[in-house]
């Protein structure tokens, strides 16, 4: 980057002489030197640019003095470089005046008559501590975007969470009313009618108390495991699908024959890497929802597919309606309903897929034709 330097002195010589001494630095387009003969020529060429890096003023000039200048350059409006370093020129005797400019913020002097060398070393240093200004300026101001960036980030993140735990509470709320409106209505019903009610038919209050009771908890149990994944740390290792799945489809085997699904999974499956409970929840979650969302009877069929980079995709297609687009792009997302679809209960279970999924370094997503079903899929590394 090139240094500009304005030398603002009466004297051309002085002009000819810095030319001489830097002619080197000016033709490598290291400095760019910009003269002025009196004070008014240096004060204007100052103003019309900013970027000037080093000034090097004389204290005796016509129609404005170095001293004035200096003074000028320490006002609020005055529109300079940040990094501008001053060097004053004046004679050996006159101190006062060298004292006058190191007040007014001068970095170095030189004193009349100069000498070659003096020249050299004082503009040169003058030149460095410009450049270390620019380059702590650079430092602050990239600083400064860093924090803008991060406050950016931080206030985003508040609001996203501030949403999410409104949408967790409305969910929660929302979910846990069913369940427990039906706890205190059959309640209601045993205190009006418990002594005209038959054994059997006690029981059967009874059941539905504590079924309602259980999907209270299983509600509770996943918006815990849902706001937990992120805080928890687990331990990744070689996972046999085989048996999550075979114990998956053994917890879920009164809900397969009640609806008589018919479902194909493959006779051996690779080793992913992994986290057998959460991969049970995925599992679990994906067949639940192929049970309820599929067709009549549910066909479901298990898979997998390799990927490039030691990635497999597991997957379950079932013979359901579908999705739309807008379903497709919003159903993984947190506390999302689509009840006003048809298709209602997906958005807790998967919004838990997700978050799971991309903790064990992968993804999720869904593919779907209305009126063709849909084909949900996760991947996970291997080694």
């Amino acid at each position: 980057m090139t240094i500009k330097i304005l030398v603002a002195d009466d004297v051309k010589d002085f002009h000819d002489l810095i030319s001489s001494v830097f002619h080197h630095q000016i033709e490598a387009g290291e400095f760019e030197f910009i003269f002025a003969l009196d004070g008014q020529e240096a004060l204007d060429k100052l103003q019309a640019d900013p970027d000037i890096d080093v000034f090097l003023v004389d204290i005796f000039m016509p129609k404005i003095d170095g001293l004035s200048l200096l003074d000028m350059l320490q006002e609020p409006h005055f529109n300079t470089s940040p990094a501008l370093t001053s060097v004053v020129i004046s004679a050996y005797d006159d101190l006062k005046n060298i004292r006058k400019a190191m007040n007014a913020m001068a970095f170095d002097f030189l004193t009349k008559p100069v000498n070659i060398d003096d020249i050299r070393i004082t503009i040169t240093k003058a030149v460095a501590q410009s450049r270390r200004i620019k380059e702590s300026i650079a430092k602050y101001n990239l600083a400064q975007e860093t924090l803008r960036q991060a406050n950016e980030e931080l206030e985003m993140r508040i609001k996203e969470r501030t949403a999410e735990l409104d949408a967790f509470a409305q969910t929660a709320a929302h979910d846990l009313k069913a369940p427990l409106g039906n706890v205190i209505g059959y309640v209601d019903f045993l205190n009006e009618y418990f002594s005209d009610l038959a054994p059997e038919e006690m029981q059967l209050v009874l059941d539905k108390i504590k079924a309602s009771g259980q999907k209270g908890i299983k509600i509770v149990d996943e918006l815990l495991l849902l706001a937990g994944i992120d805080k928890t740390s687990v331990k990744i290792v070689p996972i046999d699908m085989g048996t999550l799945i075979g114990q998956v489809l053994y917890d879920l085997d009164l809900s397969i024959k009640q609806t008589e699904a018919q479902i194909t999974i493959p006779d051996t499956w690779p080793t992913p890497l992994g986290y057998a409970p959460w991969l049970e929840v995925v599992w679990m979650n994906y067949i639940t929802n192929a049970l309820k969302y599929g067709g009549s009877p549910p066909i479901l069929t298990l898979g997998y597919t390799p990927t490039p980079h030691k990635f497999i995709r597991f997957w379950i297609k079932d013979n359901g309606p579908g999705l739309s687009k807008e379903h497709q792009r919003v159903i993984f997302t947190e506390f999302t309903r689509l009840d006003e679809s048809g298709v209602q209960g997906h958005g807790l279970g998967l919004a838990t897929v997700r978050r799971i999924i991309e903790k064990l370094n992968g993804d999720v997503g869904v593919e779907s034709t209305l009126g063709q079903g849909s084909t949900f899929y996760f991947t996970l590394p291997t080694r």
